[in-house]
């Protein structure tokens, strides 16, 4: 009985294995084990060297029929080269000879009593042909099945594959663009903060040094002012530093991801595209095609086996299309089954491996956390998702925008204000054009910080919401769907179709050459006799006594 177990983020664990089922999938939770997914690893060769005892019965069905296929090509060789061999003596007194003992041998029988006949359809013969004719009959059946199962179960494969690549890369390009739009918000941010702290920090120096100082309605505004720079000092350098993780944000999207993508579509989607559109239907035409027209000839040529040399041509060429079906079907397509089910079931643990032994760093832990996110083992809560997965603290933008930044600039932006309207009085001992400059650009730096402030925060929104689970389990259960179902199930299906056409197949090829053997067995007999017959006549002294030669029986033919 399988461990289940369900993870913080609602994904599934069994035996201590993640895996998500999609409900088109045929396999089972009970499917899964620790064993299997600790073997599964499609990028090593011990896992490629575990699939050849699944392929192997395949390839030695296929050799056989290879076999076969040379053997019964040779046997046609041979009668070409040996057509005279094959035939009745042609010599007129010999066969002169083997006509009255034949008729001898009628009129012997003709004398006796006539021997009991069996029904028709008991005889082995007829038994043995009915079965041939019933097996090329099923041949066509399941290839024409086979022809178009394997068609229909590989129309959209590729190009539901291109259509995923397409999802995974729209999404990295929406990402670059959020980060790359926080960067553009966050740059005059950072600046105007900057010049705010400069410039009110100026102002209030050159206040305090003024007589102003005394005046106890600006002494309050002053402290207060103070107290809102002291508290907002440390905020520019907080987003320089928030900068720097974006960039490494969008180099990381644009480098690691977006260029990898590119490389892969441009190099595989056009040619993997023709694949689908062209070329798949070469070898599922060639082979089901090849299949049915020489199971109809076979079938043809074994009914009454007359014309042998035309019965062993189609025999090797029945051999060789088995051989194909075999090698492709019961070899190769079962390889696949077995690689796509195993994705099915062990994918997310595959992920997990490779991403601890590819990336290093701190990239190695982001990248672990957020497969454990998505995959529902990672509970992590929503403002913390952006700066876990990726690095870039949003979680302290938002403090900034919607706690202090926005606050206390609004505050400075209203204690600017109260002091402008003191400017005329101010000390013969302060500059006058100093403080009005500090004024102006402080008061405009404010002013600008407090209109980009709700940009950023749609910005950092919308990044947010690109990251979270809700928004990215789509696309993870589409991927899974797509293994388990279009590549999984299909795979299947288009395996079972091969092999039991090329198991039919097998059998028809057999019963063909038993039936081609047996009576070539019984022609070479029957050369025997005659030649044996013919020789006695000419010997025999005379029918004196009333008496004849002895006739051999006639020879008994396995098809009637």
């Amino acid at each position: 009985m399988a461990n289940i177990t369900i993870g913080p983020g609602g994904g599934t664990v069994v035996d201590g294995v993640v895996v998500y089922l999609p409900s088109c999938s045929a396999i089972s939770y009970s499917d899964i084990s620790w064993s299997g997914a600790e073997a599964y690893d499609i990028t090593s060769t011990e896992y490629l060297e575990k699939l050849v005892p699944t392929v192997l019965p395949g390839i030695i069905l296929g050799i056989i029929c290879l076999l076969g296929f040379i053997f019964f090509s040779l046997w046609t060789c041979v009668q070409c080269c040996n057509r005279r061999k094959l035939k009745v003596p042609r010599d007129p007194s010999e066969h002169a000879q083997f006509i009255a003992s034949t008729q001898q041998q009628s009129a012997v029988y003709r004398a006796g009593k006539p021997a009991l006949r069996k029904r028709r359809w008991l005889q082995p013969g007829f038994l043995f042909t009915a079965l041939l004719l019933a097996t090329a009959a099923a041949v066509v059946g399941v290839s024409t099945w086979g022809l178009v199962e394997s068609i229909d179960a590989t129309n959209n494969t590729v190009t539901n594959f291109w259509g995923i690549v397409d999802d995974i890369a729209a999404r990295v390009d929406n990402a670059t663009r959020g980060f790359q739009d926080l960067e553009r918000d966050l740059l005059p941010l950072s600046g105007n903060l900057s010049v705010l702290t400069v410039n009110a920090q100026g102002l209030l120096d050159a206040v305090k040094s003024s007589s102003l100082n005394s005046n106890q309605q600006v002494s309050q505004t002053l402290d207060q002012a103070q107290t809102l720079l002291d508290t907002l000092d440390a905020v520019p350098q907080a987003v320089s530093q928030i900068l720097a993780t974006v960039k490494d944000a969008i180099n990381m999207l644009r480098d690691n991801f977006r260029d990898t993508i590119t490389d892969i579509t441009d190099s595989y989607e056009d040619p993997t595209m023709a694949i689908e559109e062209t070329w798949r239907f070469i070898p599922i035409a060639v082979c089901f095609g090849l299949t049915i027209f020489v199971s109809l000839l076979c079938a043809a040529a074994f009914w009454r086996l007359r014309w042998y040399r035309t019965a062993t041509a189609a025999l090797w060429l029945l051999w060789l299309t088995i051989a194909l079906l075999m090698l492709l079907g019961v070899g190769l397509l079962k390889g696949l089954y077995v690689v796509s089910s195993d994705s099915c079931k062990y994918v997310e643990f595959l992920s997990y491996k490779l991403a601890g032994r590819k990336i290093s760093g701190d990239q190695r832990e982001q990248v672990l956390t957020a497969l454990g996110y998505y995959f529902g083992v990672v509970g992590i809560e929503d403002r913390y998702v952006v700066s876990n997965i990726t690095g870039v603290p949003t979680f302290q933008l938002h403090e900034f925008v919607e706690g202090p930044v926005l606050n206390y600039t609004n505050q400075i932006f209203d204690q600017l204000a109260i002091l402008s309207g003191q400017l005329g009085t101010v000390a013969p001992g302060v500059n006058a054009t100093t403080f009005a400059r500090n004024l102006t650009d402080g008061l405009a730096a404010a002013r600008t910080i407090t209109e980009g402030l709700p940009g950023v925060s749609d910005t950092l929104l919308r990044l947010e919401w690109q990251a979270l689970n809700a928004s990215v389990v789509p696309l993870y259960h589409r991927v899974k769907e797509y293994i388990c179902c279009d590549l999984s199930r299909n795979a299947h299906e288009v395996w079972v179709a091969w092999t039991v056409a090329g198991v039919l197949g097998f059998l028809l090829a057999v019963l063909c050459s038993g039936a081609l053997i047996f009576d070539m067995l019984a022609m070479r007999r029957q050369r025997r006799s005659i030649a044996a017959a013919v020789a006695a006549t000419a010997s025999w002294p005379g029918d004196e006594a009333g008496t004849s030669p002895p006739v051999p029986a006639a020879p008994a033919k396995l098809l009637s």
